[in-house]
């Protein structure tokens, strides 16, 4: 489902762009776990896995 549409929010997580990013990155929130991620020629390509409370500190 994320291949398909990388941008959009869904019920159970919850997708922001990163400012001031290239190329432009998005972080995926999934209960406790940050994704860092950027979507290329229609593939989702992962930079970072993190626990929240590392993903912000």
């Amino acid at each position: 489902e994320l291949c398909k549409d990388p941008y959009t929010s869904r019920s159970n997580c919850d997708i922001k762009a990163l400012k001031e990013t290239y190329p432009k990155k998005y972080r995926l929130r999934v209960g406790d776990y940050r994704i860092i991620f950027f979507n290329e020629e229609n593939i989702v390509n992962i930079i970072k896995l993190l626990k929240r409370e590392r993903g912000y500190g």
